[in-house]
């Protein structure tokens, strides 16, 4: 077949199998032989190789794939015009939402339902689990963030309301990773979990990881989520979701929160077994102080999973030059807080 021309084949058939789905040529389709069935050249690419993915024998995406020396990736305007996959409807379904470009080295992904829709590189092809739950949800993640309800001051403090409005405000502006700016003084747990209260109860995200480097740190976290009451709900947190330490190596799948320290965390990525934490298991991942950790840890976290990502930090200006693709936020502007720091346009670096 065409495709097998193509070094990177051999990296995106492992990544494919590596998150369960079955590989198969067009002319030995039976889409019964699994939950998640990628068909080779279905016929649909005229002018490279790729791949269909089934779940569920739905038709849910493609894979495009490119020569090793051909980055995918493109401007996403171009690949509108290039690709007219979009508008594709096999056997009168619903367009196929989820597209891949790769070249086997490196992979970039978009999910169409997103408003607007936005590229992004991933370290992996999402399992067959997820790209069908998506497939039964009308919006994204991402889309949802942007009809999130306006946010209530009540009990909350001018620091903590910007911090959380600064955050919302990146995301839905389709910046994924944020370095939040925040002192140890101004509620910092309290805050982070109001954020993430309104990310699983609104956006409705499935689950949030909260990494840290020090099991004492990881256990004041986990007392805070434990006794947290949210702020304007009169409610516990736990009430309404889970919270669970990753400390035991098992990985409970709710809908909540994982806490977790950073070095095992990383063990976790690199074991190839039982303990291996698919890519896209968690929707958003915070890690916190994040000033006193090792940086290779932390990159090599986030490089694996596809999450909205959150770098928290007390130390004004201590590692800004670490994490250069990271937009900062701010909890505060330098002087009297203000509600002017709120971005965009004024919040971001």
């Amino acid at each position: 077949m065409q495709q097998y021309k193509i070094p990177g084949i051999i990296d995106i058939e492992f990544a494919l199998w590596q998150s369960g789905w079955i590989i198969q040529d067009s002319d030995k389709m039976n889409l019964a032989k699994g939950r998640g069935v990628a068909v080779k050249e279905f016929g649909l690419f005229k002018r490279t190789a790729g791949y269909i993915l089934f779940a569920d024998k739905k038709p849910v995406g493609i894979i495009k794939v490119k020569s090793i020396d051909q980055m995918p990736g493109t401007t996403l305007q171009e690949r509108l015009h290039e690709n007219d996959v979009e508008k594709l409807n096999l056997d009168g379904c619903n367009p196929l939402f989820f597209v891949y470009e790769s070249n086997g080295l490196i992979t970039h992904f978009i999910d169409y339902r997103d408003s607007p829709p936005s590229m992004r590189p991933v370290s992996g092809i999402h399992s067959p689990e997820t790209v069908a739950d998506w497939k039964i949800q009308s919006t994204s993640l991402r889309s949802r963030l942007l009809k999130m309800p306006t946010l209530k001051m009540g009990n909350l403090s001018d620091w903590q309301e910007i911090a959380i409005l600064n955050i919302e405000s990146a995301f839905k502006h389709n910046i994924n990773k944020v370095f939040l700016q925040i002192g140890p003084e101004r509620k910092k747990i309290a805050t982070l979990i109001d954020f993430i209260y309104r990310l699983l109860k609104h956006a409705n995200a499935k689950r949030i990881l909260f990494a840290a480097d020090s099991n004492i740190v990881l256990d004041q976290i986990e007392r805070c989520f434990n006794n947290a009451i949210i702020t304007n709900e009169h409610t516990k947190f736990t009430d309404l979701f889970g919270v669970t330490s990753l400390k035991t190596g098992v990985l409970p799948d709710i809908k909540g929160v994982y806490i977790g320290n950073i070095e095992v965390l990383t063990r976790y990525n690199e074991n190839t077994g039982s303990n291996h934490v698919p890519f896209d298991f968690f929707d958003c991942i915070v890690v916190d102080e994040c000033h006193r950790s090792c940086k290779s840890q932390i990159e090599r976290i986030m490089i694996h999973f596809d999450a909205l990502q959150i770098l928290v930090n007390i130390n004004q200006g201590s590692i800004n030059d670490s994490f250069d693709d990271y937009k900062f936020v701010f909890a505060q502007k330098i002087g009297k807080p203000s509600i002017d720091c709120i971005m965009p346009p004024l919040g971001l670096s």
